[in-house]
C-alpha cells in the first residue's frame, strides 16, 4: 500500500519507515538513537529466470551510518541476492 508509515519511539531510539512508491517499488528507512542515525533508501529490482529469483537493491544497498560525536560516517553496500532450485532441486540463497 502506497504511503504506508510505520514508527516506532522507544526510550533508547527512534525509528520510522515509509513505502513512497510502488512501480518501482521503493522505501525509506531512519533510525535516531542518542549518538547516531542511520537512513536507507530502498528500491528493489527482482529477475526472475525460471530456475532462479535474483533481486537487486538499484542504491546498491547502500546504508548510511552517522555517528555524532566523531562526526564519522559509514556507508555498507550489499550484494545482489540470489535464490535458486526454486522448483526443482535443493533451494540455496547467494551470497
Amino acid at each position: 500500500m502506497l504511503g504506508e508509515t510505520y514508527e516506532l519511539i522507544t526510550p533508547q531510539f527512534r525509528f520510522f519507515s515509509e513505502h513512497v512508491s510502488d512501480q518501482p517499488p521503493v522505501s525509506v528507512i531512519n533510525c535516531q538513537g542518542e549518538g547516531y542515525e542511520f537512513k536507507r533508501v530502498l528500491e528493489w529490482e527482482q529477475g526472475f529466470t525460471g530456475k532462479k529469483i535474483e533481486v537487486l537493491d538499484r542504491h546498491m544497498g547502500e546504508l548510511v551510518l552517522d555517528v555524532g560525536d566523531t562526526q564519522e560516517t559509514y556507508q555498507f553496500i550489499n550484494a545482489p541476492t540470489v535464490i535458486g532450485n526454486l522448483i526443482f532441486g535443493e533451494r540455496y540463497c547467494e551470497p
